[in-house]
């Protein structure tokens, strides 16, 4: 074995080990991306939840205003009209879980 061969033999490895690498560093990659992705959505879904929660009870407040007849006379008229629309929208907004909590394989 001359030189060149032993040259060329240290080169192929390092060839080798290079694409050995990129290929486990995409994988790694690839899991932690999904995890920010789980953990991203976990913290805007908890936002949005709490959002919808506050506003909830908004309309909570505001239709039982409407059903006494005390305090129905503190708000203005349109305001029935109002609250009941106001309630059809957030009864129309979709909660659905769509996280699996299973392992998946993306590729």
């Amino acid at each position: 074995m001359d030189i060149a061969d032993a040259f060329d033999a240290i080169s192929g490895y390092e060839e080798t080990l290079v694409a050995q690498g990129e290929a486990m560093g995409m994988e790694r990659g690839r899991e932690l991306g999904i995890e920010e992705g789980r953990e991203l959505g976990v913290m805007k879904g908890a936002e949005i939840g709490s959002e919808l929660g506050f506003y909830q009870g908004c309309h909570l407040v505001w239709n039982h205003m409407l059903q006494s007849d005390e305090l129905k006379s503190k708000l203005p008229a349109r305001a029935a009209k109002s609250v009941a629309s106001f309630g059809a929208l957030l009864e129309a907004f979709e909660l659905k879980v769509r996280v699996s909590m299973k392992k998946r394989s993306y590729g």
